[in-house]
């Protein structure tokens, strides 16, 4: 599967589309407003809270959780981790992903930055990678686009609220709508981030 998810009006309330092969099979809107976002494909309706909150998830408290609910409650949540790597005068480093529950099942998202004006999200289930987020640079409207591959089509309404959320809630960690020189651009050098990105799984999906 390859779904285009693009915004297609400015704040506030942005529109959303979604659409396989030129067909819209999911649409969205962001909130800043009035209410909380969403995506649906016209049956089953996913919202997203407006604001973060503190929860216990695994045993510790997570901050910056963001809630997913239809309206039979609750079905999920999405919020950002670090993993750390080492520690310098006493300050962690490391990298940041994200953690996503949706509907009883868990997966973790890394960004991967390999390709000039591009961001790629790599969804994984365990150690299985079942989709590539892949945000391309925002055009003269000041809108962005995201592209989501896929294997399967049952992803698609959990990979659209993904991207809603990296692009309007979480904090990015590579600004692509800043023009750098060909020769400034530097891929990705983490190993344990670079090696998410598969290229070939991209190829599968076409």
């Amino acid at each position: 599967m390859v779904l285009h998810f693009e915004q297609k009006s400015l704040q506030p309330n942005p529109v959303y589309e979604g659409t396989v092969n030129g067909k819209v099979v999911i649409s969205g809107m962001g909130a800043t407003s009035r209410g909380d976002a969403f995506v649906t494909d016209g049956h089953v309706r996913v919202s997203m809270d407006n604001q973060w909150t503190n929860q216990l998830i695994n045993g510790h408290t997570v901050r910056q959780v963001t809630n997913l609910y239809t309206d039979q409650g609750i079905i999920g949540c999405m919020y950002p981790e670090m993993v750390v790597t080492g520690q310098v005068l006493f300050i962690n480093t490391g990298y940041v992903f994200f953690g996503v529950y949706f509907c009883g099942e868990f997966y973790t998202v890394y960004e991967v930055s390999v390709v000039k004006n591009q961001l790629h999200y790599c969804v994984y289930k365990g150690n299985e990678l079942i989709a590539i987020i892949q945000k391309n640079k925002q055009n003269e409207f000041c809108c962005h686009s995201y592209i989501i591959y896929a294997m399967v089509e049952q992803y698609a309404m959990m990979l659209c609220a993904i991207s809603y959320l990296l692009e309007n809630v979480y904090e990015q960690e590579h600004d692509i709508d800043k023009d750098i020189p060909n020769e400034e651009f530097v891929p990705e050098m983490r190993m344990e981030i670079a090696s998410k990105f598969d290229r070939s799984f991209i190829e599968r999906c076409l």
